[in-house]
This record gives C-alpha cells, sequence and structure tokens, in this order.
C-alpha cells in the first residue's frame, strides 16, 4: 500500500516533513478505504439511484480534497514533496473511478473487448 519513507530527522525541518508525510499517509488510506467501499458497495453490486447518486457527491468530495493536497505538495517549501506521485497516482484512481461511473460501458462496447481480447471466448452473453 503506502511504503513507509525514511526521514532524516538530523535537519531542523524533520518535525514538519514528519507532519508532511503523516497528512498524505492519513489522506491516502481514506481514500483506499473509500475505494474499497466503492468496490464492495457500488461495483459488485447494483446500487440504487439514491446510492449511487450519493456516491458520486462523496467520489468528487474525495477528488477535491485530493486536487487541494496535490496544489500543496507543488508547494516548493512543502516539507514531503517525495510523496507527490502517489497522490497523483491517486487522483488518477479517483478520477477514472468518477469517469467509469457516470459514463458505464454498455454490453456491446463490453462484448466488442472481450471478443477482441479473448476471440475464441464465449463472450459476456453466455455461460462458460
Amino acid at each position: 500500500m503506502n511504503a513507509a519513507i525514511p526521514l532524516d530527522t538530523s535537519h531542523p525541518r524533520a518535525a514538519s516533513e514528519r507532519a508532511g508525510r503523516d497528512l498524505v499517509s492519513y489522506w491516502l488510506n481514506r481514500c483506499d478505504d473509500f475505494m474499497d467501499r466503492q468496490r464492495k458497495n457500488v461495483i459488485e453490486r447494483e446500487p440504487s439511484p439514491q446510492a449511487l447518486a450519493e456516491h458520486l457527491e462523496a467520489l468528487k468530495f474525495m477528488i477535491r480534497v485530493t486536487l487541494f493536497l496535490q496544489a500543496l505538495l507543488a508547494d516548493p517549501d512543502f516539507p514531503a514533496r517525495q510523496v507527490a506521485p502517489q497522490v497523483a497516482g491517486k487522483l488518477l484512481q479517483l478520477q477514472e473511478s468518477l469517469r467509469m461511473l457516470q459514463n458505464p460501458m454498455t454490453d456491446g462496447e463490453a462484448e466488442a473487448i472481450l471478443q477482441t481480447a479473448f476471440p475464441d471466448g464465449p463472450g459476456i452473453g453466455s455461460p462458460a
């Protein structure tokens, strides 16, 4: 998940660097928890329209906060800038989830992809 990044405590910014890393680590863990709940409650199930709408609003909030955190990491004086790639990756995951949920793939699109990848396979409408 999130690998610990070694911290040099010999320089005066060690405390702020630790705080910055703790902030990023906390948020990345919240994103992972959110994505797990999304998989269990939205992707693996057929949510009600209200539940889906509520989830989409929460997902948009997660994206906004991650964008804010990414802006903090862009500050040249932010003490833990080396974790920026992790935040950028999480932002891409959240944005892709939003795109997927707002524009779900049709059965025809899924069938075309499966036929391209597995030309001898049964497709989506047939049992394996």
